[in-house]
């Protein structure tokens, strides 16, 4: 196992993130309301895991809370991103090792395809617009031609969100991999 390497996390002083994927508070001081010092010890903060297996974190930045994926943070302070690639991915599929060595920018669709291919995971099922005409290969592709975010696409064609484009989508059934 490698050196643990501390770095701050950008726009919250007095937290930092490492490279192994754990996230620390720092040590502070301040003065109570009755002129009494008070310090307290930097510690590391306890994670949470969502029901899709991501850790999350919770930090306040005056006294209002902030929720982060950790691999995001971790990513964002260790992982060069000059293409501007928006989406974060496990190498090892383990949505729960987020060390900055088991992470890589990627796009979506590059993502699904390592779901797909490298980790054998679900069926990509094809998106196909129906004013165009248009195909996709699947519902992370469509998104990113279209500039949106995959989980309101997805939310469209499940039927748990209203399109309010003119655009709409179905799956393509005759297509399903």
């Amino acid at each position: 196992m490698g050196k643990e390497i501390w770095k701050p996390i950008a726009g919250f002083p007095g937290y930092e993130v490492s490279s192994m994927g754990r996230v620390r508070s720092l040590p502070k001081e301040w003065l109570s309301g009755s002129g009494a010092r008070i310090s307290h010890d930097g510690v590391i903060l306890k994670t949470y895991t969502h029901e899709y297996g991501y850790k999350y974190i919770s930090l306040t930045i005056k006294k209002k809370p902030y929720t982060f994926k950790v691999h995001r943070l971790v990513a964002i302070a260790f992982i060069p991103n000059p293409e501007g690639k928006r989406t974060v991915n496990h190498i090892n599929g383990d949505k729960a090792d987020n060390r900055a060595i088991n992470l890589e920018w990627a796009t979506d669709k590059e993502n699904t395809i390592h779901a797909r291919r490298v980790l054998k995971r679900g069926r990509i099922r094809p998106v196909i617009c129906t004013v165009t005409g248009k195909e996709f290969c699947s519902v992370s592709v469509a998104a990113e031609h279209l500039g949106m975010h995959r989980d309101t696409l997805l939310n469209q064609l499940n039927g748990r969100y209203r399109n309010r484009t003119t655009l709409k989508f179905k799956y393509n059934e005759s297509r399903w991999s």
